[in-house]
């Protein structure tokens, strides 16, 4: 009886040990998914709010071949989680010289305590990366971030538009030309544009058009070119124009169409 109440007693201390570990692993666990998957999913959910799909743009050469203008593409992006940032205002200073961004906008979003997620920088460069990871603040990251693309940068962009947020609205969407006036069908996904627009005939016109603004000394142009047979319009251009991929660095009087808009 000895043996047996001894052996009872140790295989008692042996599961209730085993217990304790079991519930400490349980609770780490937990915390893992906390800190990481639940983070992971608001920054994703906030992210899906804005763009993560959309269909492509194309034109098209005198064989019918498409040739992309316009599709969605993988860039570098710094973010924050300003929860997580023990001294916003520090970090705000630092990051504003790493990066030469204003200061301002930094303190404004880096302190709001009770956020999740901030954009500190789209579109960052890998210096700009490599910088921010060096300076090791805690709530401060590094990742990648859906954004439209625009391969040929200003060919046609009063005619393509663009995709990004406004003053009044953060939501990424089709801003100015084919990209608002299509912008439901192309928010979509699983829709496509091919557009009339011969890619070759639209690059010539647009050197074409460039030459004689600066013969004449105008302040701008345009020129259309349409099929007579079918009433096709091959090219559509307008200068001066701006860089799809850097719209900001643009005055909004750039992104109209005078074509459509000027009449």
């Amino acid at each position: 009886m000895k043996r047996l109440a001894k052996r009872i007693a140790k295989n008692f201390r042996i599961y209730s040990l085993l217990f304790v570990f079991f519930i400490l692993f349980a609770v780490v666990l937990y915390r893992f998914y906390i800190l990481q998957i639940e983070k992971n999913t608001n920054i994703l959910s906030v992210q899906a709010q804005e763009i993560l799909v959309r269909g492509k743009i194309f034109f098209q050469d005198k064989t019918g071949s498409r040739i992309i203008v316009a599709y969605n593409k993988d860039f570098p992006l710094i973010y924050a989680v300003p929860n997580e940032i023990k001294d916003p205002l520090g970090a705000a200073s630092q990051l504003a010289q790493t990066l030469k961004i204003d200061e301002e906008y930094l303190k404004k979003i880096l302190s709001k305590k009770d956020d999740q997620y901030e954009i500190v920088l789209r579109k960052s460069g890998k210096e700009q990366i490599e910088a921010v990871k060096k300076l090791n603040i805690q709530g401060i990251y590094t990742g990648e971030e859906l954004m439209r693309y625009a391969p040929f940068d200003d060919l046609a962009s009063q005619l393509l538009g663009f995709v990004g947020p406004s003053s009044e609205d953060e939501k990424l969407k089709g801003r100015y030309g084919t990209e608002a006036f299509y912008n439901n069908e192309l928010s979509r996904g699983d829709i496509d544009l091919v557009l009339t627009i011969d890619r070759n005939i639209q690059t010539r016109s647009e050197e074409i058009l460039k030459k004689l603004i600066e013969r004449f000394s105008a302040k701008g142009g345009s020129i259309i070119i349409e099929e007579p047979k079918t009433g096709k319009i091959l090219a559509m251009t307008s200068l001066p124009n701006f860089n799809i991929n850097e719209y900001n660095k643009f005055s909004l009087e750039s992104f109209s169409n005078p074509v459509t808009q000027a009449v």
